[in-house]
C-alpha cells in the first residue's frame, strides 16, 4: 500500500511498483513507485517475463528518494533513540519480543521501540561485477 511504501521510503529505499491483471489501481501504483516511470503493469503472471529486464534496470538505477532527516536537525542534536547494546544488530529479532524489558533497555533501536530522529540510511546497492547486465532474469 501506499502508506506502507511511504514507511519504505523513511529507510532510505526506493520503490518500483508492477501491477499485474486489468483490476489494478493505477493511482495507488504511481503512490508507491518513486517515479512514474517506475510503474510496470502487465495483463496476466504469464506476461511478467516481458517486463522482468525493465523493472531490473530501473532497480538498478534506484536512489534513495527521501533525504536524510539529519539534514533537518540542529547542530550538535543527539538523537535520543540510541542502542545501548553494541552488539544488537547481532541479535535475533525474535529477542525483541522474547526480552522486552531487556530490548527496551540496550536495543531500544534495533528494536524499534523508540522513533529515531534520523533514519538508519542503508549504503545504495551498487553491482560487484561489471558485467550484470549481461544476465537474463
Amino acid at each position: 500500500t501506499v502508506s506502507e511504501a511511504d514507511a519504505a521510503r523513511k529507510d532510505a529505499i526506493s520503490l518500483v511498483a508492477v501491477g499485474v491483471g486489468s483490476g489494478v489501481n493505477d493511482a495507488e501504483l504511481e503512490g508507491i513507485a518513486d517515479r512514474h516511470q517506475d510503474v510496470f503493469k502487465v495483463n496476466d503472471f504469464d506476461s511478467l517475463p516481458t517486463v522482468t529486464q525493465n523493472i531490473m534496470q530501473r532497480a538498478c538505477q534506484a536512489s534513495a528518494t527521501v533525504p536524510p532527516m539529519s539534514a533537518t536537525l540542529a547542530p550538535n542534536t543527539v538523537d535520543p533513540c540510541q542502542d545501548k547494546d553494541p552488539h544488537c544488530n547481532m541479535y535475533d529479532e525474535g529477542t525483541c519480543t522474547q526480552y522486552v524489558q531487556w530490548s527496551t533497555d540496550n536495543c531500544a533501536r534495533f528494536c524499534k521501540i523508540c522513533q529515531p530522529l534520523t533514519p538508519d540510511v542503508k549504503p545504495a546497492c551498487q553491482n560487484k561485477l561489471p558485467n550484470c547486465g549481461d544476465y537474463d532474469m
